[in-house]
């Protein structure tokens, strides 16, 4: 079973009004999570950014999309994508791939 030692805050962009706008707000706070740098070659493989990608990890049938942002220790993050590894005993978790917001001029 994976550790999450972490907690994040997630945000989603969602409408506003009726008039069609868009903007991110507050989901979930405190989310237990793992956060881990994604290796240079992982990152390069997956097409990210090295040294601005992240290996992030949060319980199973936690709902982060691709395109919400997470918020750790004052940095956020952007989900770019995510793997189920749903009904495994002892392992079942979500592997989320995210990229620091300041990546790519985001």
């Amino acid at each position: 079973m994976i550790d999450l030692f972490h907690v994040c805050d997630v945000a989603r962009n969602q409408a506003v009004g009726t008039n069609g706008r868009k903007q991110f707000s507050s989901l979930y706070t405190a989310v237990p999570s793992l956060f881990l740098p994604m290796s240079a070659q992982a990152a390069i493989q997956n097409g990210y950014s090295v040294g601005f990608a992240w290996d992030i990890y949060v319980d199973d049938g936690t709902d982060i999309q691709i395109g919400d942002k997470l918020t750790y220790s004052g940095q956020t993050y952007i989900v770019r994508g995510r793997q189920p590894y749903a009904g495994l005993p002892i392992v079942s978790h979500l592997h989320l791939m995210a990229e620091t917001e300041h990546a790519n001029g985001q």
